[in-house]
């Protein structure tokens, strides 16, 4: 695992298995906000509808 030292990152004592893991996860942690932001949207294209439909909060809001 990286090393730390005050504020910064500690480079020399990262292994190339180490920078392989952080690419790794720098890339799952873009697969997932990505993820994230469509459901969000599609998530408030629901709530729009409601709305139109029925004017008014959905159940789940209203806690």
């Amino acid at each position: 695992m990286p090393h730390f030292t005050i504020g910064r990152l500690n480079t020399e004592a990262w292994k190339v298995s180490d920078v392989a893991r952080m690419k790794d996860l720098q890339e799952e942690n873009a697969r997932l906000k990505r993820i994230v932001a469509n459901l969000t949207l599609e998530i408030d294209a629901v709530k729009t509808v409601l709305t139109k439909k029925y004017g008014g909060l959905t159940i789940s809001e209203r806690r």
